[in-house]
């Protein structure tokens, strides 16, 4: 019997992934030491699209729509109009391993076992005043069709905009835990659907992490009881793509509401890993200020490896300097 329960077991899990994989941002992971995966995709407004239909659409977030289309007016959409999709990203600098959630990239990775892939989709995070801690924790329980019990903190603030909340919320299109929820090793802390989709990609929750409907229902089938969750901030990330060095840059999280300073300062301890485990390293500091400064939240072009030429390491540390001061 126990020997059939296993087999039950895994037949249901594999059945649940090949699902998901027909509609997940799914990829292949990278061999070796490179860590980009996917490619940027390019829509066409339609007629009475908004920011989060499209989202919804192409499962991105609200920010990483906006930060990849800085000219664009997201509240006045025209037909026709032409927007880069950020479906490119370059791995977190974190194990491969069940759940990575980047809150500064406002994104979750999803590493199933005994797979060599990755599935990835947009978050909401904590808003400024309930921020959503950085721990490595667990999925310690799955409920379908949860009931919410709103905590003392979120009935304060209901009050104070004058809104009086139940002690609990059953399941169904009020709940704003929406139609699933995995509780997390901290009791407080679900990653969950959610009843409004707009809060997706953007910090809009008490702490939680959310997902689009058709997001969560498709990953808590696959995600086991136990799953790592590792709760990272990597607003800067870097990675190979095979001989080029790509960098991915998100407005760091205390930043979101104010001037981010101009300097390529908080990246350069970064890359100097790349350049000293290399034999021949070339780092473009002028382009790698200038993907600082977008913060587009794309993989961009900053350097590469295997260059011929003796001393490219040396002139890669003075155009540092130069570049710096």
């Amino acid at each position: 019997m126990k020997f059939k329960f296993s087999f039950l077991s895994s037949m249901i899990f594999i059945i649940a992934f090949f699902s998901i994989s027909a509609h997940a941002l799914t990829f292949s992971l990278p061999s070796g030491d490179n860590a980009v995966v996917g490619k940027n995709q390019q829509a066409t407004v339609e007629f009475n699209e908004d920011v989060t239909d499209i989202g919804q659409k192409y499962d991105v977030g609200y920010l990483e729509l906006t930060d990849a289309n800085p000219h664009v007016d997201f509240n006045h959409l025209r037909v026709g109009q032409k927007l880069v999709i950020p479906t490119r990203f370059i791995l977190p600098n974190a194990p491969r391993k069940g759940i990575v959630v980047n809150v500064s990239e406002l994104r979750l990775y999803y590493y199933p076992p005994n797979q060599q892939v990755v599935m990835t989709y947009p978050v909401g995070i904590g808003r400024e005043e309930a921020v959503t801690p950085l721990t490595k924790t667990y999925i310690s329980s799955k409920k379908e069709h949860p009931e919410w019990i709103p905590t003392d903190q979120t009935r304060r603030e209901a009050i104070a905009k004058g809104i009086i909340l139940p002690n609990v919320v059953e399941a169904g299109p009020d709940n704003p835990l929406g139609d699933y929820a995995m509780r997390m090793g901290m009791k407080s802390y679900l990653i969950h659907g959610t009843n409004d989709p707009s809060g997706v990609g953007i910090r809009s929750s008490a702490g939680c992490i959310r997902m689009y409907p058709e997001d969560v229902k498709e990953l808590f089938p696959v995600v086991p009881i136990n799953t790592a969750v590792n709760i990272i901030d990597q607003p800067y990330k870097l990675g190979w793509n095979r001989d080029h060095l790509d960098m991915e840059v998100h407005i760091p999280l205390e930043y979101k509401d104010k001037p981010v300073p101009d300097t390529i300062a908080p990246i350069v301890d970064q890359i100097k890993p790349y350049i000293k485990g290399t034999d021949h390293a070339e780092i473009d500091w002028d382009r790698a200020l200038r993907v600082m400064r977008g913060r587009r939240g794309i993989p961009e072009y900053v350097g590469r490896r295997d260059v011929s030429g003796n001393g490219a390491a040396e002139a890669t540390e003075t155009t540092q300097s130069q570049t710096i001061d």
